[in-house]
């Protein structure tokens, strides 16, 4: 139900705007509403960018991408990411890209910080190439989905995560949370020169 253009018992109401250039269209996600300081129902938008194809984007130095409440990405198509030096994400709220194909950012650095969940999700492979640092700081879960295989590559990877952290592609899946460490998958190989165990464990 959408009353003034903002959602009303925690309904949630796209609002678009004009398409930009190459078919990107920009919308507004009206998500549940909050109190102002005068007691007054405001509802908070985050931003969404839609594109319905391929989508390609090349950065010579610096990507910075931030936003209060969160930032959502939904592409049809295949992702081409390619930034110089580094590319920063920061947001209090959700951070969540989606690709219809595969994935590809290539970067120096990059850096994410949001205060709720992360999520990349892609439905064909997913490359994530980093020459240099990749630091993550996610205030609730962190996932990434991939539909073929995915690649992660850089010199340093750091990852945290509030809640869990969750890997997937295809029937294989890792989670990692306070409980402990799953792993999901139809064969788990581990290639080694050395495997020690320091406690009692049991094969089933």
């Amino acid at each position: 139900q959408v009353l003034s253009g903002r959602s009303h018992h925690g309904d949630q109401v796209r609002l678009r705007d004009l398409p930009g250039a190459f078919g990107d269209q920009l919308q507004r996600t009206v998500v549940p509403a909050r109190p102002d300081r005068l007691g007054r129902q405001q509802p908070l938008e985050l931003p969404t960018r839609v594109v319905s194809g391929n989508h390609s984007e090349t950065v010579g130095a610096i990507k910075l991408g931030g936003a209060l409440t969160g930032v959502h990405t939904e592409i049809g198509g295949s992702k081409t990411e390619t930034v110089g030096l580094a590319k920063v994400t920061l947001a209090y709220g959700t951070i969540a890209t989606t690709s219809e194909g595969d994935s590809t950012v290539n970067t120096l650095g990059r850096i994410v910080v949001t205060g709720a969940d992360e999520s990349v999700k892609s439905e064909g492979a997913m490359t994530l190439m980093t020459g240099g640092l990749v630091f993550e700081k996610v205030g609730g879960g962190k996932s990434i989905t991939a539909g073929a295989p995915a690649s992660f590559v850089g010199a340093f990877h750091k990852i945290e995560a509030g809640t869990a952290i969750k890997l997937t592609c295809g029937a294989s899946e890792v989670v990692i949370d306070g409980g402990g460490i799953s792993i999901t998958s139809p064969i788990v190989t581990i290639m080694a020169g050395k495997i020690s165990l320091t406690k009692a464990v049991a094969e089933v």
